[in-house]
């Protein structure tokens, strides 16, 4: 299930593989499983390469101004990952900022090198409930996903995080009242920013300005 990418000077072409279900299941939040994957296509042999395995649903992906690094949102353990292309950490990983109000979905740079992950819903409380819970998850991975259609709806709540270079929250954006939400993507253009929504949020493309 390829999802978001982000394209080097090189050519070279860094992907998430989000998860071997092959579309999003209700199924994948009760098990909590990674099944996901950060790779890289290199246009010059035509070889990938998968840079980072067991990635709890793999999202967004982006690199540094610099390149030294790109990061992929883990979007169901609420965090970015952080996998070095350069200097002495080259071919490791950590964790660039954990912990995240929601599940992260889109990241985008702007032109001071900051990111901007948009959110599409905040905490699920059911979710965080059936992970403290095993049985329960397990129980609920079982049900037909027929039956599950609009469980994982995101709460009507519109979220945006703007992150810099070294993992610090710079500012967040709310939206309490639902006007827009279920946020994908988040781009910064000078006065303001566009935001890209996923079905079951606001349709469409909105341009908010922002305040300082």
């Amino acid at each position: 299930m390829a999802n978001e990418l982000d394209i080097a000077q090189d050519g070279s072409i860094y992907f998430s593989d989000t998860s071997n279900y092959g579309k999003v299941m209700f199924k994948e939040i009760a098990e909590n499983k990674p099944h996901g994957r950060l790779l890289k296509y290199d246009p010059l042999t035509k070889q990938t390469n998968v840079l980072l395995k067991d990635l709890y649903f793999a999202n967004g992906v982006v690199l540094s101004a610099e390149e030294d690094f790109v990061l992929v949102a883990e979007s169901y353990h609420y965090q970015l990952t952080r996998y070095w292309l350069k200097g002495p950490k080259q071919g490791t990983s950590d964790i660039f900022a954990e912990n995240l109000a929601g599940f992260p979905d889109n990241i985008t740079r702007d032109a001071e090198g900051h990111f901007w992950v948009g959110v599409f819903t905040t905490r699920l409380s059911f979710a965080d409930y059936m992970h403290s819970h095993p049985w329960l998850a397990a129980t609920m991975s079982k049900v037909p996903q027929s039956l599950l259609n609009g469980a994982s709806a995101p709460v009507k709540h519109g979220l945006v995080a703007e992150y810099g270079p070294e993992g610090e929250l710079i500012r967040s954006w709310h939206d309490p009242e639902g006007t827009l939400y279920g946020i994908t993507t988040a781009v910064n253009q000078g006065k303001y920013v566009y935001l890209g929504t996923a079905p079951g949020g606001s349709q469409g493309v909105h341009r908010v300005p922002l305040k300082p």
